[in-house]
């Protein structure tokens, strides 16, 4: 029997689920309550590895390789918190979940490029797609996410004069703080002056602080943007552009078409990791690897040549990588 007031195991319990990520806890819990249920349904009283050897071959057979690993992170954290289970050593698991991945590609959004970029922000109206032109700039200049679209609030946007807008994007998936300029001078349109002219069609009585409302024909209203509109953005660049299979620049696209970019620019690792946010090198360096400037250059380079690196490098010191004064 316990020696310790009833309140101990129980306050532990409440600070133990909290090690859970909080953004994404209701998911893991998902997770957990199906393996539960399983369990139940096959009288498994103990897991172990060979436990979680059939269960994940079980969920294979109808899950993409990504999400079959994706169910056993999640497992394995929410099982260490809620049943003190630690998963380390489990090498047949992860043998299996390697070989289950051999020969996988993920489906990625497609990403625009410099010239689709810049002909949507010269041609298209701002009566009808000053919104998305002010989301779709900042999205590149800050690799954003969907949800960090959603997120973001007015005192998060600062002018620091006619040329700058200095953004912090401290709301983050990875809990890193971003903060980037947008800078006005030099571009197809002036960014600065895009998001002055929506932010001046704010209406004085919106009941929230965040920078996204809705816009029609020219006119803003107090409604914030839902997320999912935000990952349907893309797709309506595209389609303007009459771009083929437009449905396939999902939610993803601004942020993989301002890692494309950089990483086409031949921008320094360093860089590019600040760019996305992220903590692992993992992603930085697959943007780097499947640069096809940078295999062209390699091509080219074995011929005396190097034709794109400047051409990139204009681009981004326009889009993503100019530095204005924070002083």
């Amino acid at each position: 029997m316990s020696q310790n007031p009833a309140f101990i195991p129980d306050k532990a319990k409440e600070i133990v689920l909290d090690l859970l990520p909080v953004k994404s806890r209701a998911i893991y819990q998902k997770e957990y309550d199906v393996f539960v249920e399983w369990k139940h349904k096959h009288a498994v009283l103990v897991v172990n590895e060979d436990v979680l050897l059939n269960y994940l071959h079980e969920k294979s057979q109808a899950s993409k390789p990504s999400t079959v690993w994706s169910k056993y992170s999640m497992l394995k954290a929410v099982l260490s918190v809620k049943e003190n289970i630690q998963i380390k050593k489990i090498p047949r698991v992860i043998a299996f979940l390697k070989r289950n991945s051999v020969g996988y590609e993920p489906k990625k959004s497609k990403v625009l490029s410099r010239e689709e970029i810049d002909q949507f922000l010269a041609t298209a109206s701002d009566e009808a797609y000053l919104f998305t032109k002010v989301a779709l700039v900042i999205g590149l200049c800050g690799a954003y996410r969907r949800e960090e679209f959603h997120s973001l609030r007015v005192q998060d946007i600062i002018q620091k004069d006619d040329n700058c807008l200095l953004v912090t994007l401290a709301d983050t998936k990875t809990n890193i703080k971003r903060v980037f300029p947008v800078v006005g001078e030099g571009n197809v349109v002036n960014p600065v002056e895009l998001y002055g002219k929506y932010a001046r069609l704010r209406p004085k009585n919106v009941p929230h602080n965040y920078v996204f409302i809705s816009y029609r024909k020219g006119k803003c209203t107090v409604q914030r943007v839902g997320i999912h509109s935000f990952g349907k953005m893309p797709s309506l660049v595209a389609a303007f552009l009459k771009l083929p299979n437009s449905n396939e620049y999902t939610g993803h696209c601004f942020r993989r078409s301002a890692a494309t970019l950089a990483a086409d620019a031949d921008v320094d690792f360093t860089s590019l990791k600040r760019l996305g946010g992220w903590r692992s090198s993992t992603v930085a360096e697959g943007y780097i690897e499947e640069s096809i400037e940078k295999k062209k250059e390699s091509l080219q380079n074995a011929y005396g040549g190097k034709e794109n690196r400047d051409y990139f490098h204009g681009y981004i010191s326009k889009y993503i990588f100019r530095i204005c004064s924070t002083s």
